[in-house]
C-alpha cells in the first residue's frame, strides 16, 4: 500500500513539474512561446546554422499604435487585439516556424532553413493578413510593422537581434504597416 501511494505521489510530482516547465516557456496571454523560450530557440537555431552551414531568418513584429488602442478602449480590448493578431500570425506561418511574444505588443518569428527572400514573402503575407482582418469584439482594424533579416553566419544572437530591430524601426519610421529588410 505504501509503495503504491509513493508511486502515485511521484507521478503527481512529475506531472506538476512538467506543468510548471510549460508555464515557464509559454506566454500567459497568447499561449505562444514567451520571451525566454523564443530567444533560447533563436540561439539554438543560430548554433545549428553554424554547425550545419544552413540559412535561417528572423522576423520582428510590432503592433502599430498599440498604446492608442489601450488608451481609447482599455487593456481588455488591447489584450483581445494581441490575441487576435497572434492567431493571425500563427495561422499564416508554417508549422515549423516558431512564433514568440518578446514584449507587450512585440513578437519574434524564427524561420529555420529559410532565406531572406522567403522570410520577406512570409512577412508580407502576415502584414496583409493582419491589415485585412477586423480584430476584437469591437471590430478594430490594426496594422503591424515588420523587420526581416537573414541570420549572418558569424553574428552573435545579440547582433542579430539588434539588426532585426533596426529594420523594424525603419518600418515604423517609414510610415508603419510595412516590411523592411
Amino acid at each position: 500500500m505504501c509503495l503504491l501511494l509513493f508511486a502515485v505521489y511521484t507521478f503527481k510530482q512529475v506531472r506538476q513539474k512538467k506543468y510548471f516547465e510549460i508555464l515557464a516557456l509559454k506566454d500567459e496571454l497568447t499561449g505562444i512561446a514567451n520571451r525566454r523560450a523564443i530567444l533560447n530557440l533563436k540561439r539554438s537555431v543560430m548554433l545549428q546554422n553554424k554547425l550545419n552551414q544552413q540559412v535561417s531568418s528572423l522576423i520582428s513584429i510590432d503592433i502599430d499604435h498599440f498604446k492608442a488602442v489601450n488608451d481609447q478602449y482599455g487593456h481588455d480590448i488591447g489584450d483581445e487585439l494581441i490575441i487576435s493578431i497572434t492567431n493571425t500570425i500563427v495561422q499564416t506561418v508554417r508549422c515549423s516556424d516558431r512564433v514568440g511574444r518578446v514584449g507587450g505588443e512585440e513578437f519574434l518569428i524564427v524561420l529555420e532553413n529559410q532565406s531572406l527572400e522567403h522570410a520577406k514573402d512570409i512577412a508580407e503575407r502576415i502584414r496583409l493578413s493582419v491589415a485585412e482582418k477586423e480584430h476584437t469584439s469591437l471590430s478594430i482594424s490594426a496594422t503591424i510593422s515588420l523587420g526581416v533579416i537573414e541570420i549572418a553566419p558569424n553574428e552573435t544572437s545579440e547582433q542579430a537581434a539588434k539588426r532585426v530591430d533596426l529594420h523594424l524601426y525603419e518600418a515604423k519610421r517609414g510610415g508603419r504597416n510595412a516590411v523592411y529588410s
